[in-house]
Formats: structure tokens, sequence, C-alpha cells
């Protein structure tokens, strides 16, 4: 046997070792002690082979794999992850990403090699995978003490860029024949929204009659310098087979009204839009603006006005769920990669949770979609006292995102059921409005086409040039 240096024979000696860690106290080693160190350090030298032939090679492999997963680290999470719910609720689930369908892919991580011995190397490779698109499906339960928030599955979006909003636009009245020769094609006016009904478009379940919107995209191809918006209407505008198939419906603001979150109502609107969608792009077509639907009691985001409104639907969730589903609905509607104005007339509650619940939502998704802004549907003139809605426009109205205003009735052909635009006698009346408006620093103005006439057009014509 060789003799072992000294250096090796020091580290081995128990009491060298014991030495450091008492602090150079005095202890006498023994004799066999050290012998039967010295043998079992002997083996250990002539035979480093075998030893290590013998350690199981998952050893190697599980340290390695251990290292692969310290070194990997997934991004953050977006703000709105969407999440499948038992029912629809009045708990507001965590939001997730600015699109309904988002991916998240791992950060690579290097690949490395262990080495043992040059006779027992492992080598693990880590291979990141990314994460699959979670699509969520709304649930078809509905209860008056909903837990979760409905969510809304989009399909993919259009790819076409959406322009800058800026004029006065012509509204389509719901209803109405569209012809492909409407006044606002010619007119001064910049545009036109195109207005459905649910209950026109799906007359019957998964059958949608897109003869009207076919007509009306057919215009905008011949006239593509004209903005175009597109809104179809829920709520009071549900149709029958909804009803039949066990949707929930209520009365609330003297309309009767399909439950915008109930989980039913969730499905198949999404399923309606996503078909909207998929047409249009489809057709090669992209409006330059939406407005979302299935908010409200129609297309605004109002659902309560009494005290017993306000105790039925708390009854279903209350304000948490409208919160919830309102949330869903914008996302549903960001697919459409376009500007989207919700109709804000008023909060969904007349009363001061109400309106800290349309603040909370406005303030929530412009943070969430740079496109997405605040549009009052009831201007008129004068403006006494302006309200939460007016206060949303001054808020957004000097930030890029869109902002608007809708006549709240027509001024030559008004609407029976709707208050005037103008509170007073004013042969002026049209151009007044105008003119409040444009104080607001919005993108647009919505008219009535009654109103877009020869001896409106020089007002059109001004109010285009005033607004931002």
């Amino acid at each position: 046997m060789k003799r072992k240096s000294a250096q090796v024979s020091a580290f081995l000696n128990p009491c060298v070792l014991s030495a450091h860690q008492k602090q150079f106290s005095r202890r006498p080693c023994k004799v066999s002690a050290l012998l039967g160190i010295l043998l079992c350090t002997a083996g250990l030298l002539a035979v480093p082979e075998r030893i290590f032939a013998q350690v199981p090679q998952s050893v190697f492999a599980a340290a390695e794999v251990a290292r692969e997963d310290l070194s990997y680290g997934p991004e953050s999470p977006t703000r709105r992850s969407p999440t499948p719910s038992p029912t629809p609720t009045a708990t507001r689930t965590p939001r997730p990403s600015p699109t309904p369908t988002a991916t998240r892919t791992p950060r690579p991580s290097p690949t490395p090699t262990a080495t043992r011995t040059p006779t027992a190397t492992a080598t693990a490779t880590f291979t990141p995978t990314p994460t699959a698109t979670f699509t969520p499906t709304p649930t078809a339960t509905a209860t008056a003490t909903a837990t979760a928030a409905p969510t809304a599955t989009a399909t993919p979006t259009a790819t076409a860029v959406a322009r800058a909003l800026h004029g006065v636009i012509d509204l389509i009245t719901s209803g109405d024949d569209v012809t492909g020769n409407e006044v606002a094609w010619t007119s001064n006016a910049k545009g036109l929204r195109f207005r459905g009904k649910w209950s026109d478009t799906e007359p019957q379940d998964g059958v949608i009659d897109f003869t009207r919107l076919d007509t009306f995209i057919d215009a905008s191809k011949a006239h593509p310098e004209k903005l175009t918006g597109l809104s179809f209407r829920s709520g009071d505008e549900y149709p029958q087979w909804l009803a039949d198939e066990g949707a929930i419906v209520i009365t609330t603001m003297d309309k009767t009204i399909c439950l915008p979150w109930d989980s039913l109502v969730v499905q198949k609107w999404t399923s309606f839009i996503n078909r909207i969608t998929a047409h249009c792009a489809a057709r090669g077509y992209k409006p330059d603006y939406v407005v979302p639907g299935n908010i409200g009691s129609s297309l605004t985001v109002q659902i309560a006005d009494s005290d017993a409104d306000i105790a039925l639907i708390d009854s279903f969730g209350g304000l948490a769920a409208w919160a919830a589903n309102a949330d869903a609905m914008t996302d549903l509607y960001a697919q459409f990669n376009t500007n989207i104005l919700v109709a804000a007339a008023g909060a969904p509650y007349s009363n001061a949770d109400g309106a800290d619940a349309l603040q909370s939502y406005v303030d929530r998704n412009a943070a969430e979609y740079p496109m997405f802004g605040p549009m009052h549907t009831a201007l008129r003139y004068p403006i006494d006292t302006p309200g939460l809605s007016y206060q949303l426009l001054t808020q957004y109205g000097n930030t890029s995102h869109p902002t608007g205003l809708q006549f709240v009735n027509g001024v030559n052909q008004p609407l029976p059921w709707a208050p005037p635009a103008c509170a007073i006698v004013d042969p002026n009346c049209f151009a007044d409005v105008c003119s409040a408006g444009v104080g607001y620093s919005v993108n647009i103005i919505e008219i009535y086409p009654g109103d877009d006439t020869p001896e409106n057009q020089p007002t059109i014509a001004l109010t285009n040039s005033q607004l931002r």
C-alpha cells in the first residue's frame, strides 16, 4: 500500500477535523480509528468506477430537471384571465388579458449538462411547452344567487386597421330597411352606424339573417371614405325562442328584458356576436367602431331605475353581477379590434352606487383597451346640470380614447316615446344641439337620418370641423 501524503493524512485525521470545530482544543486520537479511516480511503480510491456505476442514473436526471425548473421563469399573467364559472355571478373574478384568448409563452432556458464522472454522465434537456390557449365556455345554469361571473368566448379578430373616429354620423334606425341609398352615403355626414335587433337578426336559434347587414356592407364598400359603426340591440329585443329555451326574463324600467348575465343568454349572445364577427371578416368588412350590447336593458348600460327595479336586480346578483358581465361583453367585442364606444346614457342604478359602478367600469376598461371610451346617448339642448355621463366625456375627451354623443331624439322627425332634442322652443334646435356637443371635445356626434337634410348641410360641415 502506498503511503499517503501528509496533506491527505491530515485532512482525513479526525483529530484535525475536530480541532477546526473546537478551535484547537487538545484531545488525543486513537491509532485504531486512524488506521480504519486510511483503509477505507484506500478502498475508495482503488474502485471509483464501481461505486459511481451503482448510483442510479435517475438521481442525475432528477437533479438536472430540478435545475431546469429553477431556471424557468414564466411571464406575469395578464390582467384579465377568463375563468369559466359554474354560474353567472355577483362576484367579480380576476380579469384576464386584453384579449380573451391570450397564450402564455414560456421563457426559453439553456440546456444544462451535468457530468458526474468520466463513466457516469447525465444530460437533462428541458424543452418548455407553450401553454395552450384557454377558451372559457359560458355555463348554462342561472340562479338568483349567482357567485361567479359569466365569461364570453370570442372568435379570432379581423386584421384590418381601425380608423380614427371623427365627424357627424347618421344612425340607421333599428328595423328600417337598409337600401344602400341612405342620404349619409353622399351627404356631408362622415359616416353611418348600422343598428340591428337580436330578435330580427336571429329569428330562430342558430339561424341568422344577414340580409340587412350584407346590404350595409355592400354600401360601405361602395363608399370607402365613409366611417361605419355597428351595433345590435339585445335586452328588450331578445328573440322569443330564447325565453322558450329557459332564459331568465324580467321586467325592469318598464321593459321586459332577458337578464343579461343569465348563463343561457350569455351563451347564445356570445355565439351570435361570434358569428357576426366571422361573417364581417369573411366579407372583408371592418367597422370603425362598435357599441357593445347585452349589458343593460337595451343597448345602453342602464338596468334599474326605481327602488323596485333595484331590489329585483339585487336578487340576481346586483351591481357586482352587472359589472362582471359588462366586462365580459367588452372582452367579447374587443375581438373586432376596433373602437369600442359603450352607450352610457346613465348609470346601471339611478343612485350613488350605480354611478360608482359605471365610473369603475369605464376606468377599468379604458385602462385595458386603448380604443375603448364612453358615449352619451342622450344629447339635448340646453344642458342644464351635466351628470356622470357628461363628466366621463370631460374626463376622456382630452385623451386618446374615443368618445361620442348621440342626439336623444330627432329634430325633424322625433320619435314619439323619446324626450325632445330641445327642451325649449328653438328654431335653431339642430345647430344648437350640435354646438352643445362640440363643447365636450368628442370624436363623433350621431344624428338621426331625418335631420341629414339639405338645409342642415352647412351645420353638419361646421360640426365636422369642430370635433376632435
